[in-house]
């Protein structure tokens, strides 16, 4: 497996330094080469070159258990323990993740406001009602809180902001982001759900300072 590590990196890195890092001696390294390929070796490399198509084919969605039905499907009579080693050697791993949740339940507060738009989501023009909501996103930074505002009129996301916790700044930051790419007079709606975060004194202040319903 070492010598198999260095065979396909030798082209980037030193050989030599490669085996003083696994531990492995070069001559070694070099008897391995010169050696004939073995029949399970030429039938793992066939294999892996049909799992790389049927990885790209699903692009890169599927992982060990729905390549091997796939190949299944097209005749390979191969091992579903087969086909994940390979995968696991080539690293070769589906690109979506199970769904991630944040701990806790959200916080809910009381009916501050009536519900103007009484689930009529459409708007007569711009800056007219907005609609606002939190999410999580998966980032290479890990999953992120992503508060948005978004104007019924355009369906446009007016405003945002990202952040690792959801407090009431998230979404303070995602209006004022609205507010100061639309400058809207004073009397659009806008409309959320009753979490914690919206119904807090500080964002109700923000709305009322932005002349926001």
């Amino acid at each position: 497996m070492r010598f198999q590590f260095i065979d396909n990196d030798h082209g980037r890195f030193a050989v030599r330094r490669m085996c003083n890092l696994l531990s492995v001696s070069t001559s070694g390294f070099y008897d391995w080469c010169n050696r004939p390929e073995s029949s399970r070796s030429k039938e793992d490399r066939r294999l892996l070159a049909l799992i790389l198509i049927v990885h790209k084919e699903s692009r890169c969605s599927y992982g060990s258990p729905r390549v091997w039905r796939e190949l299944r499907s097209r005749g390979e009579q191969c091992g579903l323990n087969k086909v994940t080693r390979l995968m696991r050697q080539d690293q070769l791993q589906s690109v979506y993740r199970r769904k991630w949740k944040p701990k806790g339940s959200k916080t809910k507060t009381g009916a501050i406001a009536a519900n103007l738009l009484e689930q009529d989501f459409s708007a007569a023009g711009p800056n007219k009602s907005w609609t606002a909501d939190i999410t999580y996103v998966r980032t290479y930074e890990g999953w992120l809180f992503l508060a948005v505002v978004m104007d019924l009129f355009s369906r446009r996301i007016i405003g945002w902001t990202m952040d690792k916790q959801a407090t009431r700044y998230l979404v303070i930051d995602a209006l004022k982001m609205a507010v100061e790419r639309r400058r809207p007079k004073a009397g659009v709606v806008h409309h959320s759900d009753r979490g914690g975060q919206y119904g807090s004194f500080d964002f109700q202040k923000e709305l009322e300072r932005a002349g926001v319903t």
